[in-house]
């Protein structure tokens, strides 16, 4: 009685879930030494159970070596992705501090250079008031009430050269306080910038120009230094009037709107009454001196209390 005996074999099919048993062959164990049909079957069954075996190890071998490059991929992926979010974030906090290093520097360079530029807006505005009142006191003739500063600079006038230094000295010092001014300003926008043009145009204009080119005596026939000098103070005149409007339009100047409108009328009211007051000698609508200085004190007043609240912190 022959030996029999089963060859089993889990193989794996589709899905590494589902094991199928089959049976590959059921022979006689003389059949191994038994020349026939029955050994080169049992051959050919070998061979076939030799190749599922091979191929199923070799998947087998395939999805490990698959799992494990993914799973290298990932961690290489999630290591190189972590190394990146902390150079970014490295990056960033350099950034951050770079840049908070360097606004500190503007406030700390805005607050070294905020009184300096307060004494210049100081000098030159208390200064217009004083020195054409020293001036005017080596001109027998000169009534501060009815005669207008210009005067002091008309052919013939004791001062001529003194007023014509000042008014330029007086220029450069309103150029200053503008540029010292924008310093003190943040993002700046079309409000910022038309301020900044309003004192910067005041100084060009009703400074440097206008002492350079001295106004007529009153009754004379205008010339050309004249018309260039009422010209050129008028512009800058109006150009700083309109500084209190355009701060309404100021993030800096927030809390500043009641004063501002009331000083952009003012300054609008005495600069007409000044205008007309040319035309007049006698009385008060002829006290062109008076309605002047008004307007300076108003205008003046305006842009030093808008440059003090812009201090900063």
């Amino acid at each position: 009685m022959g030996i029999y005996f089963p060859l089993f074999y889990f193989h794996f099919g589709a899905s590494p879930y589902t094991r199928e048993p089959k049976l590959l062959w059921v022979c006689n164990a003389q059949a191994l030494r038994a020349p026939g049909t029955h050994r080169f079957t049992f051959i050919k069954s070998t061979k076939k159970f030799m190749q599922l075996i091979s191929s199923d190890i070799l998947v087998f071998i395939t999805k490990i070596f698959s799992k494990a490059v993914i799973k290298t991929i990932d961690s290489n992926l999630n290591i190189r992705f972590s190394n990146k979010i902390k150079r970014m974030s490295s990056r960033k906090s350099c950034i951050t501090s770079h840049w908070a290093g360097k606004t500190q520097g503007i406030d700390k360079l805005n607050m070294n250079i905020y009184f300096p530029i307060l004494l210049i807006g100081l000098v030159a505005m208390i200064g217009d008031f004083v020195v054409p009142l020293i001036l005017g006191r080596k001109h027998p003739n000169h009534n501060i009430l009815y005669d207008v500063i210009s005067e002091l600079g008309t052919k013939g006038n004791p001062v001529r050269k003194q007023i014509s230094a000042w008014l330029i000295i007086l220029g450069i010092l309103f150029v200053c306080f503008g540029i010292g001014q924008g310093l003190q300003f943040g993002n700046q926008t079309w409000a910022h910038r038309m301020y900044l043009w309003g004192i910067v145009v005041f100084g060009i204009g009703a400074g440097v120009i206008a002492g350079i080119f001295p106004e007529d005596t009153r009754g004379v026939e205008e010339t050309v230094s004249g018309k260039i000098h009422g010209i050129f103070s008028g512009l800058g005149f109006m150009f700083l009037i309109m500084n209190s409007l355009w701060a309404l339009w100021i993030d800096e100047l927030n809390g500043m709107e009641g004063l501002n409108t009331i000083l952009f009328i003012l300054g609008v009211i005495t600069f007409g009454l000044f205008a007309a007051s040319e035309k007049k000698e006698t009385g008060i609508m002829g006290m062109s001196g008076l309605w002047q200085r008004l307007n300076m004190l108003v205008i003046y007043s305006a842009i030093l209390v808008n440059f003090i609240a812009t201090k900063p912190t």
